[in-house]
């Protein structure tokens, strides 16, 4: 009868290891892309991917959004309400599992500092220009008439960089040498652009990037 049972138990056991491995291997969400929104006027949320039919819960920035459409390919969401300028985080909530993603909101910008260059990324999401100008001020919120989104730099801050968007792809500005000024080391500097788009007509600024700043202490 031990030996009945134990043979009982291994045929058992043996039977549930198919299992374990289909569990772990079930299919979950794939985002591949979250195309970019324009902020003031973001639409729905669309995410591209595979296995989007799974997904019963989406959420932005810890925010539950309806689901409008899936299909295993594309979900979408929303509607969703204007916002500042810059990212947001994308949750897919399947069973057990969440899958997570970035969106960008445009106008956005992104420095960053390698020693004392600098290298700026700037998304308009449609063709324009931009002007992208720099302070060692504390920033303080403006709204200017006709303009989406705060001012956070003086209206006499110092133009760092200046170009033309040719069409929605983001723009690279690299090895910009830091702003030198007297007595600012480890002081934070602050980048914002002013971005127009020709296709909406709409003028912009971007979220407020930071990057550590450069100087000499004063002398005596």
């Amino acid at each position: 009868m031990k030996i009945l049972s134990s043979l009982i138990l291994a045929l058992a056991g043996l039977a549930a290891l198919p299992g374990a491995p289909a569990a772990q291997n079930a299919p979950v969400p794939r985002i591949n892309s979250i195309p970019a929104r324009k902020s003031w006027a973001p639409g729905n949320l669309v995410v591209l991917g595979s296995n989007l039919g799974l997904v019963f819960g989406v959420e932005l920035d810890d925010a539950a959004l309806p689901i409008i459409k899936r299909t295993g390919f594309r979900l979408v969401s929303g509607p969703l309400a204007p916002r500042a300028p810059g990212m947001g985080e994308v949750e897919l909530i399947s069973g057990d599992a969440v899958t997570t993603g970035v969106v960008e909101f445009v106008p956005n910008l992104v420095a960053t500092q390698r020693g004392l260059r600098l290298s700026l990324r700037l998304n308009n999401g449609e063709p324009g220009t931009y002007v992208v100008r720099y302070s060692y001020a504390t920033p303080v919120a403006v709204s200017d008439p006709g303009i989406f989104n705060s001012r956070y730099l003086p209206v006499n801050a110092n133009v760092i960089a200046t170009g033309i968007f040719l069409d929605e792809n983001p723009v690279n500005v690299p090895n910009l040498s830091v702003p030198f000024q007297i007595g600012l080391i480890g002081i934070p500097l602050r980048l914002q652009a002013t971005c127009f788009g020709s296709d909406s007509g709409t003028t912009a600024y971007p979220n407020l990037a930071t990057t550590v700043g450069f100087g000499k202490p004063k002398g005596p």
